[in-house]
């Protein structure tokens, strides 16, 4: 599969803030385009309504993407923020995002938060929407959550902006019904966030779980009849909470599937060895293809 291209041709970048006052940063341009964006997902496709199987383009409904990448990235050490970094194929954390999404539903609106270093991740952002979170050195990924979900209604297609995994992730991801979470199944580390559920549906989300199942990789889908709810539950979290908190507290009065996404090497990018992974992940990829570039390898 590709990842899609960039939008071409934009000569500035479109950022917005919660208050949606406008300030000219240098060259980045701050203006409110949530309007404009959330058109451009509206393509209307016919489907099946009626609770039959059916080929689903799922650029039919309007889906919003939405990037948390506001943290300094302290634990890798590299003094960046984390979707900046490099891998060994010589892409970015960003790039990849934003060529999966692309590839998975067009030109859908993609938020990104941004907080450390915001120029330079709205610079890498290409034709993205950026909301800042200025509280991120005393706040966490709940935060940076109900910021970028403050005026979205659509269905929601998040990811940490640590999170390596393939292309073919994001798209299981969409193809989830309602509010999932994607995991990976088996033994977990203590900086993981854990999950346990019972017939299909969460019952368990952090990194305290007992018996836990896997790993919350990260990814998620968020659907629009639980995003009211949702946003209640992240303004009642404390700062420094993990959005997965919110999630946990919703997930006793709505549905919250697991998306198994265990096959996908996805690796949450926190520690050098992590980063370590990810690379002897493309590397062998690229080893068995024989080509450099991993996007190359990723289209069949």
């Amino acid at each position: 599969m590709s990842y899609g291209s960039a939008p071409e041709g934009a000569s500035s970048l479109q950022v917005a803030v919660p208050n949606r006052q406008s300030v000219i940063h240098r060259h980045i341009r701050v203006v409110d385009t949530r309007k404009q964006l959330r058109a451009n997902a509206r393509s209307p496709v016919g489907r099946e309504r009626n609770g039959r199987k059916a080929i689903k383009d799922y650029r039919e409904d309007p889906m919003h993407f939405v990037v948390l990448a506001a943290g300094n990235g302290s634990r890798l050490g590299l003094g960046m923020p984390k979707v900046l970094v490099e891998l060994s194929d010589g892409v970015s954390l960003m790039k990849r995002h934003l060529r999966a999404f692309r590839a998975a539903a067009g030109d859908a609106p993609i938020t990104v938060v941004a907080g450390f270093r915001a120029e330079a991740v709205a610079a890498a952002a290409t034709g993205c929407h950026i909301v800042l979170n200025t509280d991120f050195p005393a706040t966490n990924t709940a935060r940076s959550l109900a910021i970028a979900l403050a005026d979205i209604d659509d269905d929601v297609v998040m990811i940490n902006g640590d999170v390596f995994c393939h292309a073919d992730a994001v798209r299981r991801t969409m193809e989830a019904p309602g509010t999932s979470i994607g995991v990976r199944y088996g033994p977990t580390g203590e900086e993981e966030v854990k999950f346990a559920s019972h017939g299909g549906r969460v019952t368990a989300l952090s990194k305290s779980v007992l018996a836990a199942e896997g790993e919350a990789v990260g990814l998620n889908r968020l659907g629009r009849d639980e995003l009211t709810m949702l946003k209640g539950a992240l303004e009642r979290c404390r700062p420094t909470d993990y959005f997965e908190r919110a999630i946990e507290a919703i997930c006793t009065t709505v549905m919250v599937g697991v998306t198994d996404l265990t096959h996908f090497d996805c690796v949450e990018i926190d520690f050098p060895e992590d980063l370590a992974r990810a690379n002897a992940i493309i590397d062998a990829v690229r080893a068995k293809a024989d080509v450099a570039p991993l996007a190359r390898e990723m289209q069949s």
